[in-house]
Parts: C-alpha cells; sequence; structure tokens
C-alpha cells in the first residue's frame, strides 16, 4: 500500500495519488472513535453558535475506520431529530488526496451519503476538525467539531 507523503508545496499536509481507502485511512488510526464535538456554527461565515438551543450544543460527531462518519444528538436530542445517524463518506475521484485550502487551512473534503442539499465534510489534514457543510437556499452553514482529548 502507498502511503501519503508530505506535499513540499503545503507544509504540514499530505498527498498523493494512491487509492484514499489502500492509504489515506491509515491515518485516521489515531481518530477514529474519538469524539468530535460541536465547537461552532457558521452562516455565511458569521458564528451562530451562541444562538443555538441548548439541545444542540452536545453534538458530536466520529470518524470510522470504515469511512463512515457517525452523527450523535448527544444525551439531549432536539425535537424531531435522529438520536444517531450514519453517513459513508465518498472522495471523487477515489484516488484524489490533495487537500483543499478554506480560509488558509488545508482539509480533506469528502462528500456524504446523505444528499439532501449538497454536503461536504472537510477533515483537517492535522484531524484536529471535522467541518461538516452544507449549502442549502443560497445559504452556506458550516458546522466544525473539535477533536477532544
Amino acid at each position: 500500500t502507498a502511503v501519503l507523503s508530505e506535499d513540499p508545496n503545503l507544509v504540514g499536509t499530505l498527498a498523493g495519488g494512491s487509492p484514499v481507502y489502500d492509504s489515506f485511512f491509515q491515518f485516521f488510526e489515531g481518530v477514529s472513535g474519538k469524539t468530535f464535538l460541536i465547537s461552532d456554527v457558521l452562516v455565511n461565515g458569521v458564528s451562530v453558535f451562541n444562538s443555538l438551543s441548548v439541545c444542540s450544543k452536545d453534538n458530536f460527531l466520529m470518524l470510522r475506520r470504515d469511512a463512515n462518519l457517525v452523527y450523535n444528538e448527544g444525551a439531549d436530542v432536539c425535537v424531531g431529530k435522529t438520536a444517531v445517524q450514519g453517513f459513508q463518506m465518498y472522495i471523487s475521484p477515489k484516488n484524489q488526496t490533495t487537500p483543499v485550502i478554506i480560509n488558509s487551512t488545508s482539509f480533506y473534503r469528502f462528500t456524504t451519503s446523505w444528499t439532501e442539499v449538497e454536503n461536504y465534510v472537510y477533515v483537517k489534514t492535522d484531524f484536529t476538525q471535522v467541518w461538516f457543510k452544507t449549502n442549502d437556499g443560497g445559504n452556506e452553514n458550516i458546522s466544525i467539531y473539535t477533536k477532544q482529548n
């Protein structure tokens, strides 16, 4: 299995042309099963975290080695929400592993199996954050989840 290597053009990021499922996910071993707690919500670049309902502030994500993203409402489940949902993460094409740059930060971009609106999952290349981005009705919504120690 080919291993991703340091990208000389993007300090601290990894890149390569080997299939994601054969190389990139080996780096998930360190974070697989760890909790990423919601830490901010941006709507069109503006934080709305303080206005979130209490039931949303304990939401978290887990990345699984099998390329699933598990979303959990936490102990306080919001009315009308499913307590736990799993999403398959996809990357297209499967051999594309170069980072995407957002606000000078490098991420790996995935699409998910939830397709009601345009959804992307961005995993920060240092695996400290996961961003769940949706575009709905002209609004860009980004939920930011930060890894818990």
